[in-house]
C-alpha cells in the first residue's frame, strides 16, 4: 500500500496550506476556559436549585409589568417546589445562625477594668 505523499505528512509545511496549528497557550487558554465555563454552569444550577429564594427576592424588584409579573409567578413557583424537596434548609440553616449573630449583645467599648486604687481589698485583717 503506497502513500499519498511521498514526504512524511507530519513534515509538511502545515502553513503553506492556510492553516496554522495552535500553539501551546491558545490550546491552554481553551482549556481553562472549558473548566471556567462548566464551573460557572455548575455553580449557577446548584444556586438556581439551594438559593431559590433569591430569585423570589430579585423578582420583587421587577416592574409591575406583564412580564415582572410572569417572573414572580415563576420564581415563587419554583421556590416553592425547592422548599418541598427540602434543598432550602441549608440556606435557612444560614440565614437562621446569621440572624441569632446579629442578635447578639454588642458591648459598648473596650471592656472597662477597674483601678487598683478601687479594689477593696478584702484579706482578712490580723
Amino acid at each position: 500500500m503506497g502513500m499519498l505523499f511521498d514526504e512524511d505528512p507530519a513534515d509538511l509545511d502545515i502553513e503553506a496550506f492556510g492553516y496554522a496549528a495552535p500553539d501551546e497557550t491558545e490550546a491552554r487558554a481553551d482549556t481553562d476556559r472549558g473548566w471556567l465555563s462548566r464551573i460557572l454552569l455548575i455553580t449557577t444550577i446548584l444556586l438556581a436549585f439551594t438559593n431559590a429564594q433569591s430569585l423570589v427576592t430579585w423578582s420583587s424588584t421587577l416592574e409591575p409589568t406583564w412580564t415582572g409579573r410572569t417572573v414572580r409567578a415563576l420564581s415563587q413557583a419554583w421556590a416553592d417546589q425547592m422548599s418541598e424537596l427540602g434543598l432550602d434548609r441549608f440556606r435557612n440553616g444560614v440565614s437562621d445562625v446569621w440572624t441569632a449573630f446579629q442578635e447578639l449583645p454588642r458591648r459598648q467599648g473596650p471592656p472597662r477594668i477597674a483601678p487598683a486604687s478601687d479594689q477593696v481589698d478584702q484579706s482578712p485583717s490580723p
